[in-house]
């Protein structure tokens, strides 16, 4: 098929195991991808916690928050890797911070141990992680 046509599009990894007629893919760490409010998180905590700031928004406290902002990591300008960070919250006394919602047993994987680093030593940032643990939000 040519790719200029209109029969042909790009779809999600959702998408193709529909048409193919495959289950859903399940995640690493059993997190179950969550839609709020027409918005799709990658799990519920992710969900909640992004509830908690719209409420931080409506009383004041938080001026705007962004979602899934990256981080590319770079070195002699060859890409290393790239860091979604959850959220970026920009508060209204002016200060901002950046936000993860993890699992402890997430927190323990090397490999997120490395990326998370290798962005807090290249960039002047530090990631708060939090995760949702027995109905309220602790710091990892």
């Amino acid at each position: 098929m040519d790719r200029t046509s209109p029969a042909f599009r790009r779809v999600s990894t959702e998408e193709g195991r529909k048409l193919l007629g495959l289950p859903p893919a399940k995640s690493k760490y059993h997190a179950v991808p969550t839609v709020k409010a027409g918005i799709r998180f990658d799990s519920k905590a992710e969900a909640l916690r992004w509830e908690f700031w719209q409420q931080q928004i409506r009383f004041g406290v938080v001026k705007f928050v962004l979602r899934q902002t990256p981080f590319h990591i770079q070195i002699n300008d060859k890409p290393i890797c790239k860091y979604l960070v959850d959220f970026q919250i920009f508060y209204a006394n002016g200060s901002v911070e950046f936000e993860d919602v993890k699992s402890a047993a997430t927190k323990k994987i090397q490999v997120f141990r490395i990326k998370l680093k290798a962005v807090e030593a290249v960039f002047p940032v530090k990631i708060r992680m939090v995760g949702w643990k027995n109905g309220s939000w602790i710091d990892l």
